[in-house]
């Protein structure tokens, strides 16, 4: 009875909002400077409708590059869809060559989903005898998020890439939070070593140097707070926002009537944890980005 009312519940929510992509795991698809490809599989998507047609195209001005058809596999909060390519395609399409580019999902004719994002030639080397990479950039520098978590903690995701200071080496990304100009915490060292954008996630120790700074202790902040990102030791970019109500603000694109939906950032990430049945949670997040 239980699991038929849920179902009934996820269906007329299904009916009402139109599909919206997990703005997190869009930023996560795969994409390799080697040949300037992208790999549009495993997209989820909130109230997504198995019965559909998806399909993603990324194209420039003047063509496409490439497109797949997607099959819905529905995950266990049945609002959320996860979008697979057809069986035999791997989702992959690739540029292979310098230009701003969009990646759009579709559900029938409706872009639910889009993505612009630019790709430049990078020589290690010299023009004759170096490598030849194309490199991403767009969206992964400007957005990051803070994820709440159910065990009480809360933490700091971006994407990082060794190519946001052009560096062929490692290097070593810390991020600092300070509230209306006072440092409040202060993250340890993670590496990047890809020149593709990776996901990272960071928890913040207060400035006793001891404790971490949980939910309770970002409650009760108010003002502004600016999120630095340091690599190697020197600002690069970074995110600012206000307190509001306990947390921090958002954007006004998670707004659930927020239009164009194509443009929509979903304030909640689907996230996997330990548990025997590999369950797939919902986690809130509240987005930022960067500074003007």
């Amino acid at each position: 009875m239980l699991n038929s009312v849920i179902a009934a519940t996820a269906l007329a929510k299904i009916q009402t909002y139109t599909p919206v992509a997990d703005f997190a795991s869009l930023l996560s698809l795969s994409h390799f400077s080697s040949n300037g490809a992208m790999q549009v599989q495993g997209l989820f998507v909130a109230f997504a409708d198995p019965a559909a047609k998806y399909k993603s195209v990324i194209r420039d001005t003047s063509q496409e590059y490439g497109s797949y058809d997607y099959s819905v596999v529905m995950q266990p909060q049945e609002i959320i869809g996860r979008l697979d390519p057809m069986p035999g395609a791997n989702g992959v399409i690739v540029m292979g060559k310098e230009g701003n580019y969009t990646l759009d999902i579709f559900k029938g004719s409706e872009v639910i989903a889009s993505l612009d994002f630019n790709i430049r030639k990078f020589v290690m080397g010299d023009e004759y005898t170096g490598k030849t990479l194309y490199l991403f950039d767009g969206p992964w520098r400007k957005y990051g998020a803070f994820i709440y978590y159910p065990d009480g903690t809360v933490k700091f995701r971006l994407w990082g890439s060794v190519s946001e200071i052009d560096s062929t080496q490692t290097v070593k990304m810390t991020v600092t939070i300070l509230n209306n100009g006072t440092v409040v915490g202060a993250s340890k060292e993670l590496v990047a070593s890809k020149f593709e954008w990776k996901a990272f996630e960071y928890s913040f120790v207060k400035p006793d140097g001891k404790t971490t700074m949980g939910p309770a202790d970002l409650a009760k902040l108010k003002g502004k707070l600016e999120i630095v990102v340091k690599i190697n030791g020197q600002r690069t970019r970074s995110f600012v926002t206000e307190m509001k109500d306990g947390r921090p603000a958002g954007l006004p694109e998670s707004a659930l009537d927020f239009s164009p939906r194509s443009k929509s950032i979903l304030p909640k990430t689907v996230a996997s944890e330990s548990n025997e049945n590999l369950l797939l949670y919902l986690r809130d997040l509240v987005w930022v980005t960067t500074a003007k």
